[in-house]
């Protein structure tokens, strides 16, 4: 799951348990801590439900978590995470890196959606230009630069005719990134219309207490997005039968005491 999919999971959550928004600095730091591996997506449900206990008066609980929710979770152990209660502040010494699981980037992190240009000015060669240059393309276009128009702005940093500011808005504004900017918002509208759809079958068919996990969103959503032909009526009979097996049946039949 990109990172998109993933804050969209964590604000439904909140609007699970709380019937309101996440606080925006919130949403930020629990996706920092998938992102880095300090929760995973099966333990992300009750961490956010623990935060009516920590936040009471941001907080006020309106749901709990089903039971196979809390199973999942309780399977899947996790690191310590602390929600800040200020806001968060960035530290680097000598050149911290942006760099998260599944993303190589040394300048761009993806939760602030800025590039870290202190880190290149404090160590501009050659070969830091060149990265930087890299990754305003492939961020930005959605992939690499030509070789002329990388080369031009590696050396107009290095003689210090661009400032890395000057360099990004010089991506930024091109042909190129426009058209990429356009395509990533149509892909983007497409897929949240699919995650809507799919949210509304598990509410219709498993119920409004079901959380549905991030995998079974994914796994469906792929099956629209990605299909030039979605089979609706296919996916529509899948999560039906989820909802039969999720029916639970006791060990011992009441209906004795009946007759």
């Amino acid at each position: 799951m990109n990172e998109l999919q993933v804050k969209d999971y964590i604000r439904k959550l909140f609007l699970y348990y709380y019937e309101k928004e996440g606080v925006p600095q919130h949403i930020d730091t629990v996706y920092g801590f998938v992102a880095t591996g300090k929760l995973n997506l099966e333990s992300t449900p009750l961490y956010i439900e623990s935060l009516a206990e920590k936040f009471p008066t941001t907080y006020q609980l309106k749901h709990t978590s089903p039971e196979h929710i809390k199973q999942k979770g309780q399977q899947q152990p996790t690191q310590q995470s602390q929600l800040p209660t200020t806001n968060k502040q960035n530290t680097n010494s000598g050149g911290s890196s942006n760099k998260s699981d599944g993303n190589n980037f040394k300048y761009y992190n993806y939760e602030t959606k800025q590039f870290d240009k202190e880190i290149l000015k404090q160590g501009l060669n050659t070969d830091t230009a060149r990265d930087y240059v890299n990754e305003l393309y492939t961020v930005m276009t959605g992939r690499l630069g030509d070789p002329a128009s990388s080369n031009y702005l590696v050396t107009s940093l290095l003689n210090g005719s661009f400032t890395p500011q000057q360099a990004e808005f010089h991506v930024k504004f091109s042909k190129e990134a426009k058209q990429y900017s356009q395509t990533v918002k149509v892909k983007e509208d497409k897929r949240a219309k699919a995650e809507e759809y799919i949210f509304e079958l598990f509410r219709v068919y498993c119920g409004e207490d079901y959380i549905c996990t991030a995998e079974e969103v994914l796994h469906y959503v792929k099956q629209i997005v990605d299909v030039p032909t979605p089979n609706y009526q296919n996916i529509e009979d899948e999560i039906k039968l989820k909802a039969i097996d999720n029916v639970k049946v006791p060990a011992k039949k009441p209906f004795h005491k009946f007759f």
